[in-house]
């Protein structure tokens, strides 16, 4: 399949499903959309910035991988349709541009090529009549999953607090963050950030202040021995992010 623009790939995905990835459009994806990237200083893993959905085509199914096997069993299963959807209709009715989750806010980590983590984050943008697209200022963080051999370690705390940043970078005024009540390291990192917490299901829901983590995030990122210019990349607007 040769690639002309995102809005084909978002059209070929809503057709074929998952089966649209195919070897062919994962090497066009990765030489089209060639993915921002930051190393860490033990030089084996990789803090992988997504901004496009050509960029994230060739990780989409490891995504789900991760996901998945950071869910219990009592929990419904991830797909990667859910990943694909261009907008998402709301039972009040709206409709969500669901393009805003690959926009500078979903980040990912890589370790020897292998991607071990992620973490999604995207704008609140709703499209109303006319096509109008409206950004309420919210923000959402719905999925952090790490693999076995980084949990538990700075390198998740720097991939929950990424998205966090990055959005209130972009405007967002309030975030609003998912955990599954079973992950106990991710619980009370955010339970610390949060200033409202419910329970719903078998899922724990937060809203935060996106700065309220910025000690925090200082703290971590000079643990993992970040150079400024490599902070910039990570949560700056993309356009003056790729400037640095």
């Amino acid at each position: 399949m040769a690639i002309e623009t995102e809005g084909e790939l978002y059209r070929q995905a809503a057709l074929r499903k998952g089966d649209f990835i195919t070897e062919g459009l994962v090497e066009d994806c990765r030489e089209k959309y060639p993915i921002i990237t930051v190393s860490l200083n033990d030089g084996d893993l990789k803090v992988l910035r997504v901004n496009s959905f050509g960029m994230v085509i060739p990780y989409l199914k490891r995504i789900v991988e991760v996901i998945n096997n950071n869910l219990s069993q009592e929990y419904p299963r991830f797909t990667i349709e859910q990943l694909i959807e261009q907008f998402h209709e709301l039972p009040d009715g709206r409709t969500l541009d669901f393009e805003e989750t690959w926009r500078g806010n979903t980040f990912m980590i890589e370790e020897r090529g292998d991607l071990v983590g992620v973490a999604i984050g995207r704008r609140e943008v709703v499209v109303g009549k006319d096509n109008v697209h409206e950004f309420t200022g919210r923000g959402f963080v719905p999925v952090v999953a790490a693999s076995g051999q980084i949990r538990g370690t700075f390198k998740v705390a720097l991939l929950a607090l990424l998205p966090m940043k990055s959005l209130a970078e972009s405007g967002v005024k309030e975030i609003r963050l998912s955990c599954a009540q079973s992950n106990v390291f991710a619980g009370k990192l955010v339970s610390r950030l949060a200033f409202e917490r419910w329970q719903d299901g078998n899922w724990i829901r937060y809203r935060m202040n996106p700065t309220i983590g910025d000690n925090f995030f200082t703290f971590v990122v000079q643990r993992l021995g970040l150079e400024e210019n490599d902070i910039q990349k990570l949560i700056l607007p993309i356009d003056i992010g790729k400037q640095t």
